[in-house]
């Protein structure tokens, strides 16, 4: 995804990433991990976290040791807990991992 300048694209030129500590009371944190450019953290909380380029979170997010490839979004109060995420997925709101084992081994793999 190229950044458009004055003088039009600059390719593998994108925006820095931003973390948004306390926007109207609602705090974002990345604490221990690694956040690409283009990807905002804010109303949420990362630990022990690679998140690559073009993340999109939306509110009241947690990751914990998760590693969450190119361009995709999470839905509002998930939870996410030693999650490797493809490149692409859309994560529903209200989703946690990590909570119900028996759950998860119907939905997801090893």
């Amino acid at each position: 995804m190229a950044a458009t300048g004055r003088s039009g694209p600059m390719p593998g030129i994108i925006p820095p990433a931003k973390v948004v500590h306390d926007f109207d009371g609602r705090p974002g944190s990345a604490v221990n991990s690694l956040v690409s450019g283009d990807c905002i953290v804010s109303d949420g909380h990362l630990n022990r976290t690679v998140l690559s380029t073009g993340s999109r979170m939306h509110s009241y997010f947690v990751l914990e040791e998760a590693v969450i490839l190119l361009y995709w979004e999470i839905g509002r109060n998930v939870w996410l807990k030693k999650a490797v995420i493809d490149r692409g997925v859309n994560i529903p709101e209200g989703l946690v991992v990590d909570e119900d084992p028996e759950f998860e081994t119907k939905w997801f793999r090893d």
